[in-house]
């Protein structure tokens, strides 16, 4: 399957990609800062919508666990909801950053963002209020992700894995290894491995510390 758009016919592309949980739709942003929303079928591949908000780079895009909202991160300092329903804006965050990444959290009540200003916020997904800054690095992250509730991990320009305890804000562990900054960061679905690739070209592999592979199992 091939879906073809304006994004291949330019310079820079796409920049950003999700789906929905039931595959039926795939939510892509680009360097323009559109976002747009495609109907994927068996034989067809339909563009339902181009949103057009954004001012520069989207960096990120998350689908909620129903699938009706979409939450975009980009350059310009934005990060807008987006109703999928209505394809209108729900709401909009703001801070003088380039958003690099976006989460919910597991149980979608708060959001986390990071960038360029070295922070990792904590928003509230209902109204968009900014609930806490966390100063977590010397240099920008690049990327976030969750192994549950609890605990959640970041790393970026420094080079460096680090996991957080959600609440707390407070860091507590350190990985190291990487020699170019860390892009990315996925964690299995059994909970026990993290994979992070950097831009060196190198892709890790580590383990989830044993007492937190306890509590994921309980």
């Amino acid at each position: 399957m091939c879906i073809r758009d304006r994004y291949q016919r330019r310079v820079h592309g796409a920049t950003a990609l999700t789906t929905t949980s039931d595959s039926g739709r795939v939510v892509s942003g680009g360097m323009e800062g559109e976002v747009r929303v495609w109907r994927i079928g068996r034989q067809t591949q339909t563009m339902e919508t181009s949103l057009k908000e954004h001012r520069g780079r989207v960096y990120d895009i998350q689908v909620n666990s129903k699938n009706s909202q979409a939450i975009s991160a980009s350059a310009d300092g934005s990060c807008i909801v987006w109703d999928l329903a209505t394809f209108t804006r729900v709401m909009c965050l703001f801070e003088k950053t380039m958003f690099m990444q976006i989460l919910y959290h597991p149980d979608e009540a708060q959001i986390i963002t990071t960038g360029s200003d070295r922070k990792i916020s904590y928003w509230d997904s209902f109204d968009g209020q900014q609930i806490r800054d966390i100063e977590a690095s010397e240099s920008e992250i690049n990327a976030l992700a969750f192994i549950n509730n609890d605990y959640f991990l970041s790393g970026g320009a420094d080079k460096m894995l680090m996991l957080w305890r959600y609440d707390e804000g407070f860091p507590y562990y350190k990985g190291e290894g990487h020699a170019g900054n860390i892009n990315r960061i996925a964690v299995s679905p059994s909970k026990k491995f993290i994979v992070t690739v950097g831009s060196e070209g190198a892709i890790f592999f580590w383990s989830v510390p044993q007492e937190l592979t306890a509590k994921t199992d309980k």
